[in-house]
């Protein structure tokens, strides 16, 4: 009797492969749906003040959701684009062949962006000056070229005259997709990974999306062009506060607030009102607020930059315990300081500190307790010493002072303070307290030293002299010899 099975572990992979497409192109077409009705809605806030601009459109906000969807989601939701914006075509009166290449026009628009950012190594927090520049480059200006370079072409072809000059259109029509990424695209970039905020930020950043909202409406409203111009000046030092108090995060918000406004302007005046100022000059104060907003970005990414680098030369420079300097960057100070003392002129002071009651702390509350306890004497010696001396952390419970342009009595005065103000605040671990002591060894840095490693280790010599002598004493030598 055969008891063989057929072998069906080969089927198994394909099994779940098809399982895995049932489960991913509904879910495609659900998130492609929602894409579409997300383009399709801001379509239509963007047609309805452009309608009250007396048809000009200087903002057009699904570009850049389509370029933020594709970059965050993926290109492969490109049909939600592609059916939003031949939605909004048909529904603008524009013929089915201008509105199906107008739709093939919006998604080349945002993937191909997308595609060389992606190639780059584009960060989306927007917090390098390179990637802003890519961003600026490649998704606000040659996304939109290639939009409306597609877009008048069809128009042109197919219904031939047009209201306006091509060139003039093309601008509009670049004009406003740029507009759009830089500033809505630019929002969900930035914030969709890290969308939360403390209170106080919320409420400052509120403040000041208010103040810019109110400005530029007052500025593209104002009737005296002259005022008009000061208050949207005002748009600039208000994008730079916020770049530098909450980053890219904080400068994308606000041109959000200068849309609405623009918005807001175009959707409740009455398009007589701008009568009193020329329609170009609205392009203009659009143009400005997007090149106030690229500089706000530019601003964050160099100032978030530069706080990064100096991040990473702290902890390069600096114990990541005491905050003190570490032993290498000690050594340098050290080293400088003695070549300073060759010219027989000032004299310097080297202390090497030892605590003597680690071992009792750690053997008796445990190591977390010792490192609170090399915590509490690194601040008690940082809060002792003067603002131009230099402290460090040379080993585990072993620091060193670089005491500049002194004698051996100030040396000697200062290594008793410190010794006292040691010994004066017992440890506090818990319930229990525990003795707190360090002996100090010094060594004077004149003409005569030459070499940073042969004195310290003389200092170290002087202070394990005091710590044979019983401890929480210093010896200081009062010579170089």
């Amino acid at each position: 009797m055969r008891t063989d099975q057929p072998d069906n572990s080969d089927s198994m992979p394909q099994l779940e492969k098809h399982a895995d497409k049932r489960q991913y192109y509904p879910q495609l077409l659900l998130y492609s749906l929602a894409l579409g009705c997300l383009y399709y809605l801001t379509g239509v806030i963007s047609l309805t003040a452009q309608s009250a601009q007396t048809g000009i459109t200087p903002l057009w906000l699904p570009s850049g959701v389509a370029f933020a969807a594709f970059f965050i989601f993926g290109i492969r939701h490109w049909p939600g684009v592609f059916f939003g914006m031949y939605l909004i075509s048909l529904d603008a009166g524009i013929p089915m062949q201008v509105a199906f290449i107008a739709a093939l026009g919006s998604v080349l628009e945002a993937a191909i962006p997308v595609i060389l950012l992606r190639h780059l190594g584009f960060l989306p927090s927007l917090d390098k000056v390179k990637s802003v520049f890519a961003f600026t480059l490649l998704a606000s200006i040659l996304g939109p070229v290639i939009s409306a370079s597609i877009g008048i072409l069809a128009f042109s072809y197919f219904i031939g005259n047009l209201s306006a000059p091509h060139a003039t259109l093309w601008f509009f029509w670049w004009l406003g997709n740029s507009i759009g990424i830089i500033t809505l695209g630019a929002f969900l970039l930035s914030w969709h990974r890290q969308w939360r905020i403390d209170l106080r930020s919320f409420f400052e950043l509120i403040l000041l999306a208010l103040t810019l909202g109110i400005a530029v409406y007052m500025a593209v409203t104002d009737a005296e062009k002259a005022l008009s111009v000061l208050l949207l000046f005002l748009a600039t030092p208000i994008l730079l506060f916020s770049a530098l108090r909450h980053g890219p995060r904080g400068v994308t918000l606000l041109s959000l607030a200068a849309l609405m406004a623009f918005f807001i302007t175009g959707a409740w005046i009455e398009p007589g009102s701008f009568n009193r100022a020329e329609i170009n000059y609205l392009i203009i104060d659009i143009a400005y607020v997007a090149v106030a907003v690229f500089t706000g970005l530019i601003v964050a990414a160099t100032f978030a930059e530069q706080t990064q680098y100096q991040s990473l030369r702290f902890r390069a420079d600096h114990d990541h315990l005491t905050k003190l300097f570490n032993h290498a960057k000690f050594m340098e100070y050290l080293e400088a300081t003695i070549a300073s003392a060759q010219d027989k002129t000032t004299t310097h002071y080297l202390l090497f500190l030892d605590l003597d009651d680690l071992k009792t702390v750690n053997d008796m509350a445990g190591h977390e307790a010792g490192n609170r306890l090399i915590q509490h004497t690194a601040e008690i010696i940082r809060n002792t010493i003067r603002q131009q001396d230099v402290a460090g952390r040379t080993g585990g419970d072993e620091f060193a002072v670089l005491l500049r342009d002194c004698h051996w009595d100030f040396a000697s005065a200062l290594a008793e303070e410190i010794r006292r103000n040691i010994a004066a605040k017992p440890f506090q671990w818990g319930n229990h307290a525990y003795d707190a002591r360090i002996s100090i060894g010094g060594k004077l840095l004149d003409d005569s030293v030459t070499n940073a490693e042969k004195t310290l280790s003389a200092a170290e010599a002087a202070c394990y002299q005091a710590k044979q002598l019983g401890g929480n004493r210093a010896i200081l030598l009062s010579r170089s010899a």
